[in-house]
């Protein structure tokens, strides 16, 4: 019999290549050796006569046929995966594949837990992570390349459930100190402030908000990016407002926080599941663990029930 040329070995390499947008860490997430990553992509390339990837000094981006090869790959592997998901529901040991996708704003207060209590739980079940904004998971969710998200978007339905209410801090560095542990919000939006865009759904928390006491934020600089903010509110170009849970770690050292009152501000957190993801046990045990993840954050004050 004649060897396939594609497989799902092959098919794997060229999703993660496009999903990550660079040879090198496509090599490095798979521990394979880039020659070796890239000689793959080569042979598919040269035994169908077709380019797979556009190369450029930034990465690689998927040409048309590329996109095409994606969108079957991403359904051969979903296949797959569903298939073996099947095969186990025979077996009393749960094993297999789960990919959660968690906003990056989110991650601190839950993604080690997460990976301990799962390994811990479940040791041949795998958990791979994907950070992103809630609009990039929302898509990867509906493509079935994420079975799980926390994230802030989407009504209650059957793929989409709340988890928790996240009150919102104002943040600062310290030598932009306030002398107040409470700040109402109206003097809040008056302070230079670190805000992301429109199209972020926190950005449209604070002027929802902002709107009710007819007021506007002060907007000093506007950053589409977790850590870009945390830098920027460091480097004292502005106060942040974000979950405290996501400066928890450097309340100690480089950051302060203050409390929102009149109103106080919160944000609703959800857990949604793709549609590939609500029949497989694997996927919802792993929710399981989710909730009982938020359950302990509530307890503890950091997050606030339903």
């Amino acid at each position: 019999m004649t060897a396939l040329v594609l497989d799902i070995r092959k098919l794997t390499y060229f999703l993660t290549i496009a999903r990550a947008g660079s040879l090198s860490r496509a090599a490095q997430e798979l521990r394979i050796a880039q020659p070796a990553l890239s000689h793959h992509i080569s042979q598919i390339e040269a035994h169908f006569g077709v380019k797979l990837l556009d190369r450029h000094s930034r990465g690689v981006t998927p040409t048309q046929v590329g996109r095409l090869l994606q969108s079957q790959a991403e359904k051969i592997v979903r296949d797959i995966r569903n298939t073996e998901e099947a095969l186990r529901e025979h077996s009393d040991v749960l094993t297999g594949e789960v990919s959660v996708g968690v906003i990056s704003s989110l991650s601190a207060p839950i993604t080690g837990q997460l990976l301990e209590k799962a390994a811990r739980d479940f040791p041949r079940v795998r958990v791979y992570i994907r950070e992103g904004d809630s609009p990039t998971l929302a898509r990867g969710l509906a493509e079935n390349r994420i079975d799980l998200a926390i994230s802030l978007l989407g009504a209650s339905s059957e793929t989409t459930e709340a988890l928790a209410d996240e009150p919102l801090y104002l943040v600062s560095n310290k030598k932009m100190a306030l002398d107040c542990e409470e700040i109402a919000l109206r003097d809040a939006l008056s302070l230079p402030l670190v805000l992301p865009s429109r199209e972020h759904v926190l950005r449209s928390i604070v002027e929802g908000f902002a709107s009710q006491i007819a007021s506007v934020p002060n907007l000093a600089v506007e950053i589409d990016g977790y850590a870009t903010v945390r830098s920027a509110v460091l480097n004292g170009y502005g106060y942040a407002i974000i979950g405290r849970a996501s400066f928890e770690s450097d309340f100690a050292h480089d950051f302060l926080t203050y409390r929102i009152i009149e109103p106080q501000i919160n944000r609703r957190i959800v857990l949604q599941r793709s549609e590939a993801a609500l029949n497989q046990s694997v996927a919802s045990q792993i929710a399981d663990v989710i909730h009982m993840i938020a359950a302990d954050l509530i307890e503890k004050g950091i997050w606030g029930p339903v």
